[in-house]
């Protein structure tokens, strides 16, 4: 594994502004290549305080988002057990 996203390429797949076509772009090119991405526990925690603060996600659509990451073969998150008990 040779990837590590950070929150702005993951919010980045989640909501739509200018850097989504970016980010899609780079996972459908890694998804494609069966690439694996990591993202650290950290990330996860600032995509969850910037999707509820700055785009006033309500808590129920943040946890899908952070589920819809979690089922995904293509990343690997650091403990990742936590947040199923958390969202």
């Amino acid at each position: 594994m040779k990837y590590i996203a950070d929150s702005s390429f993951i919010i980045g797949l989640l909501v739509d502004e200018p850097r989504t076509r970016t980010a899609k772009d780079i996972y459908h090119r890694l998804k494609k290549n069966r690439e694996k991405v990591c993202i650290p526990d950290r990330t996860i925690v600032e995509v969850v305080y910037v999707l509820e603060k700055f785009y006033k996600l309500k808590r129920d659509k943040v946890a899908d988002y952070i589920r819809a990451i979690l089922d995904t073969y293509i990343f690997i998150v650091e403990r990742y057990e936590m947040y199923y008990e958390v969202m």
